[in-house]
């Protein structure tokens, strides 16, 4: 189910992979990332279950150092990855079409060396 749709019932996770120019847009991401799980946010409960973001160098990602969001390893360059686990694909939808999406993906965007990947898992049962 890699990479195809999450599941219609149970929880749907989507990890998205941000590159980025730095430890310090890294840190911004992680700032942002954290704004939007506060109430009212794109990543807030109860549609969205848990975010948890990891950050790594280009350098350090060869080697297998991914490390939390703002704790990057040494380099210049680098990604942060989400792994996103919402409620279910039609709590993901609903909350794209609210304003703080816009927002989010905005932020986003601002700190984003590239376009981002995504890819949708379910749980296998």
């Amino acid at each position: 189910m890699a990479g195809g749709q999450g599941g219609a019932a149970g929880l749907a996770v989507e990890i998205v992979r941000i590159p980025v120019a730095g430890a310090e847009a890294a840190a911004r991401l992680r700032a942002a990332i954290a704004d939007a799980t506060r109430d009212g946010g794109y990543l807030a409960p109860p549609r969205c279950a848990s975010v948890r973001a990891f950050a790594a160098a280009a350098d350090g990602a060869k080697a297998g150092a991914a490390q939390p969001a703002g704790e990057p390893a040494a380099g210049s360059a680098g990604e942060v990855v989400a792994i996103v686990e919402w409620a279910s694909r039609a709590a993901h939808d609903e909350a794209a079409a609210e304003p703080a999406a816009a927002a989010f993906i905005g932020a986003v965007g601002e700190e984003a060396a590239g376009p981002p990947s995504t890819g949708w898992y379910a749980e296998l049962r």
